[in-house]
């Protein structure tokens, strides 16, 4: 939860600065605030205690075989941390950075922003219905989880381009290192979360192969037919 506090501090530390856009740097601060109260809810609703573990950290130990706590300490501590930090450079370019006026790809940036913790807090609900009445080795492919497989993945992936489409609205000619963050955002869920996820849910649901073949991956479309 720190994505909040840096782009309040970097708010104050830009005020009074020549060039920093207002308006632009507000609406950040919607979005990030936007994202920031799904993401804690979420926290709240669904966290187990301390004795809890992402199911990821312990096969990303064991591979490592003897240097699991190398992996540990960079797979599962730094590498996700600096793809965040990568992530808000976007932000300090809004708010502590002199930019364009606003335009109407902030408006897009908006849009993408609140609608992305939206459509998260959508698939938390529906993904929690479906577990209370689950039968056994059931898959879920209803809702939006029938037009993707991982809806909220995009849901955070889209959180993080919207920031990056902030910083290019402010600073168009600069667009090749305010996107590194969602790119880099975009490489770790497509080649590890998604991946470690779809691989421990056909071990648990082997009928999840059905949703495979049918449902697309991340980005929400149609369905294919059975």
């Amino acid at each position: 939860m720190l994505p909040p506090f840096l782009v309040v501090f970097w708010l104050l530390a830009g005020r009074g600065l020549d060039g920093v856009d207002d308006g632009r740097a507000v609406l950040l601060m919607i979005v990030v605030l936007v994202w920031a109260v799904r993401l804690t809810g979420n926290w709240l609703h669904d966290w187990p205690g301390l004795h809890h573990e992402d199911f990821r950290y312990a096969p990303l130990r064991e591979g490592a075989g003897r240097f699991g706590i190398v992996a540990d300490l960079v797979a599962i501590h730094l590498v996700p941390t600096l793809i965040v930090f990568l992530g808000l450079v976007p932000a300090y370019a809004v708010l502590a950075r002199p930019g364009e006026p606003l335009g109407w790809l902030d408006v897009v940036a908006t849009v993408v922003g609140i609608g992305a913790p939206v459509l998260q807090y959508v698939a938390d609900a529906q993904m929690r219905a479906f577990i209370k009445v689950r039968q056994p080795g059931q898959a879920m492919e209803s809702g939006l989880w029938s037009w993707s497989r991982h809806p909220n993945y995009f849901g955070e992936i889209a959180f993080w381009w919207s920031l990056a489409l902030f910083g290019i609205a402010g600073a168009p000619e600069d667009w090749w290192w305010l996107v590194v963050g969602g790119v880099a955002m975009t490489a770790m869920f497509q080649g590890a979360s998604i991946p470690m996820m779809e691989k421990r849910s056909l071990e648990r649901r082997p009928a999840y192969q059905d949703v495979i073949d049918r449902v697309p991956r991340l980005v929400p479309r149609p369905p294919r037919r059975a």
